[in-house]
């Protein structure tokens, strides 16, 4: 079980030359992060930390999808991540998808165990890859502080090279909820990952995934993502 906060939205494009190979692969550098400051997400029980739990990072072609709003998720390998944060189950399940060639978690190291571990206020983490002129990228996380709420990059992924050869050099991100668990207050849910007694606890929503900007449903106010979580790419 992860004790930990998250959180995301859509951030501005830069651009950089790419600096890539005869045959278009470039070598980037993706950092991940967590831009917030200490008791950043006010609640009705008083502010608390956004921390992001260990993501995972996707190269994939063009086409492929981790998933689209409107899908029903119940039941899959993105319910434990979105739930729990953990993302080893779906990693282990896209190891040998068609159309992904590299699935790897991006998150900072537990100083003892050396597992992934969350990405508190101020810290971040940073993955080397090489990927192709074609390629898309994909990106998930938990955002800790929810019942089942992701940062993710856009269905359909991103591609970081442009025809031009210019660097997309931020990730644009938003915040999705997965549908799988009923939303209690963002920071406070009795069955989010830091507050509930076992992992998969809380009650079924039965719904779909969707975007969340602003306020849901249920009337839960839902954090900025570009105040609080960057994902960048710089030429290696």
């Amino acid at each position: 079980m992860l004790h930990v906060l998250l959180a995301c939205t859509t951030a501005q494009p830069d651009s950089a030359d790419t600096g890539d190979t005869a045959d278009g692969a470039v070598s980037l550098q993706l950092t991940l992060g967590n831009t917030s400051v200490a008791s950043a997400l006010s609640t009705s029980e008083g502010a608390t930390d956004i921390v992001l739990a260990p993501g995972l990072l996707l190269v994939h072609e063009p086409g492929w999808m981790l998933f689209s709003v409107g899908d029903t998720v119940a039941g899959t390998e993105l319910e434990a991540l979105a739930e729990d944060g953990d993302p080893g189950a779906l990693q282990t399940a896209l190891a040998n998808e068609a159309g992904v060639t590299l699935v790897r978690v991006i998150s900072t190291k537990d100083a003892v165990t050396y597992a992934a571990a969350p990405i508190h206020p101020g810290e971040s983490a940073a993955t080397v890859l090489t990927i192709g002129p074609d390629d898309r990228i994909s990106f998930v996380a938990m955002f800790g502080q929810s019942n089942d709420a992701v940062v993710a990059t856009a269905p359909g992924g991103v591609a970081l090279v442009a025809v031009d050869g210019a660097l997309l050099s931020r990730v644009p991100l938003a915040l999705f909820d997965m549908g799988t668990e009923l939303n209690q207050e963002p920071g406070v849910g009795v069955d989010q990952a830091p507050r509930q007694a076992a992992a998969n606890t809380g009650a079924d929503e039965g719904g779909t995934v969707s975007e969340l900007d602003g306020t849901d449903v249920a009337g839960w106010s839902w954090p900025v993502v570009e105040r609080f979580v960057e994902l960048v790419a710089t030429v290696e």
